[in-house]
């Protein structure tokens, strides 16, 4: 519909490695077109225009300019008696360097009979399927490109240390009779990140041999790596606090609790927005455009608050207890600047192109390490958590109060 009032849509935008790729384009009308011009057919243009151009691209106001300085362009023939065209395939060539590609198509030699159709016409929709193809065959752009194994293997990891954890609490509630909550808040938070890797694999694979992410992979993928974050960072302050190690009851559950969900469903919300305005041109990575911003703004608060609990609590301990805080302040600290720091190092120093895969393998690993070394830290006997911690060190206070 787009295109009969404006002669111009945007299709989307792929990135090709060096070598041969292809573009693969078929369309329909939804309705059958009433005209007998042009030989019965609509002849329109694809173009692509590398990334580095598209910002001007877009600043342009005349529709008919926008295809200046355009890297590929071929014509496609769409039938007005509303069956598909023949696909048109294009070949994508790159010799120097890998390319991000926009394409979008125009209308600028007045195919469309717009002023010759009924108003019933004019809501008439161009069906388009679009369907790129890298110089490796597969339908997945090159900014993703590897990154299946990597989000394989940490899928593993994290499945593991779930399990293994999980044992551990098991392990200590059929001894003590009483359960381990700083344990299980940390298997809630591998079993988060083991969801949201296991879905992010799912959603590339499905791209690979399936044309494009299904079943809301991509979505879940988000959701559950929030909600992995924010666990993470609770238990992270928590610690921070003292909890578990100087008191182990909590003081006005009741108020935590609903404000605990209230700051979870603001993440789960500004996530929803953010994978709303996925498709959206110039976005490059996750944490791109104004709800990236937010999402690391919340990140570094959340710091400022982890590193001032961690601060009181280190000047009222005692010398063992604070050998442990600065090691959660240390693992801590990495974890909840992962993010702020990735992010902000990959739009300085990295090319566009390379940015989400930077940024997604940067913080995939610095977090699965920090996690991992928490982890260790409640689960291995000789840690030093398990050292200064309530439940094997009788001589510490049992309450915050204390």
């Amino acid at each position: 519909k787009h295109m009969l009032e404006k002669k111009y849509v945007y299709l989307g935008r792929f990135g090709f490695d060096v070598g041969s790729g292809e573009a693969i384009m078929k369309a329909k009308w939804k309705k059958p077109i009433e005209f007998s011009g042009h030989n019965g057919y609509a002849l329109l243009t694809v173009y692509g225009i590398f990334d580095e151009n598209f910002s001007k691209h877009e600043k342009q106001p005349d529709v008919c300019l926008k295809s200046q300085g355009a890297n590929q362009r071929f014509d496609i023939s769409v039938p007005f008696d509303g069956s598909w065209m023949e696909p048109r395939r294009h070949p994508v060539k790159q010799f120097a360097r890998t390319r991000l590609y926009h394409f979008f198509l125009q209308d600028c030699m007045n195919q469309l009979p717009v002023d010759k159709l009924s108003g019933l016409d004019q809501n008439n929709e161009l069906e388009l399927i679009l369907e790129l193809r890298n110089t490796d065959g597969s339908e997945l752009s090159q900014e993703e490109n590897g990154l299946i194994m990597p989000h394989f293997v940490m899928t593993l990891v994290f499945l593991f240390f779930f399990g293994h954890t999980l044992l551990n609490i098991i392990k200590h509630y059929k001894k003590e009779e009483q359960m381990d909550y700083p344990m299980l808040v940390l298997d809630a938070a591998c079993f988060l990140e083991f969801l949201a890797l296991l879905m992010e694999t799912l959603h590339l694979v499905t791209i690979v041999y399936m044309g494009q992410s299904q079943f809301g992979t991509d979505f879940f993928s988000t959701m559950f790596s929030l909600l992995a974050q924010f666990t993470m960072t609770l238990l992270l302050i928590m610690i921070a606090t003292g909890w578990s190690i100087t008191y182990g009851k909590i003081e006005d559950l009741d108020l935590l609790l609903p404000l605990g969900a209230l700051v979870a469903i603001l993440h789960i919300i500004i996530g929803v927005v953010g994978k709303i305005a996925d498709d959206h041109a110039s976005k490059v990575h996750d944490y791109d455009g104004w709800t990236g911003v937010i999402l690391v703004i919340v990140r570094l608060v959340f710091f400022c608050v982890f590193v001032g609990f961690a601060i009181n609590t280190y000047s009222k301990a005692q010398k063992k207890i604070q050998s442990f805080v600065l090691r959660i302040l240390l693992i801590g600290t990495v974890y909840l600047l992962t993010v702020p720091v990735v992010v902000t190092i990959s739009t300085v120093f990295v090319d566009f192109l390379w940015r989400h895969y930077v940024i997604t393998l940067g913080n995939m690993i610095l977090q699965s390490v920090t996690v991992m070394l928490f982890a260790f830290q409640f689960s291995a006997k000789s840690s030093s958590y398990n050292s200064v911690s309530l439940k094997n060190s009788i001589f510490l206070p049992t309450n915050k109060g204390d």
